[in-house]
């Protein structure tokens, strides 16, 4: 699983959509259904969390959505289910819904730049006019500083 997140992680595509080819190489239909099986009617918190990165490889993203909601009862303030969760929204059209889970996420996890990142996106994709062109511009500037700081 590690191995096929940071494939995807690799793409370039703002929003990750896998290819058909992708999910029956990395075997993640049967995946799911095995832990769908070992689930059953139950709310396995570790099941969970695999399953909601399972359905984001799988580019299930609306099953995603239902199992870090899951999740997050199981788990208040769960990072993954949080990042993802909020992610999974923006995927589904939902740029209001992600931009407040992704914002909690921020809060609960401050140190999470993953989840920074994905707010950004969210939130610059629902700009409009100078406000975005200021946006991207101050992103840039934000991107480059952190690269010269991993130097």
């Amino acid at each position: 699983l590690d191995e096929t997140a940071g494939e995807a992680r690799a793409l370039d595509a703002a929003i990750y959509r896998p290819s058909d080819e992708f999910i029956q190489k990395h075997g993640l239909a049967q995946e799911i259904g095995r832990l769908h099986e070992r689930l059953g009617h139950g709310h396995d918190p570790e099941v969970l969390a695999r399953l909601l990165r399972l359905f984001w490889l799988a580019g299930r993203y609306r099953e995603a959505i239902f199992v870090a909601e899951k999740l997050e009862a199981a788990r208040s303030g769960d990072k993954e289910a949080l990042r993802i969760g909020g992610w999974a929204l923006a995927a589904t059209g939902q740029p209001g819904r992600a931009a407040e889970v992704l914002a909690q996420a921020r809060a609960l996890h401050p140190a999470d730049h993953v989840a920074a990142a994905y707010l950004a996106a969210v939130r610059l994709h629902s700009m409009r006019g100078d406000g975005r062109v200021e946006a991207i511009r101050q992103m840039s500037l934000l991107h480059r500083a952190a690269n010269e700081g991993d130097g």
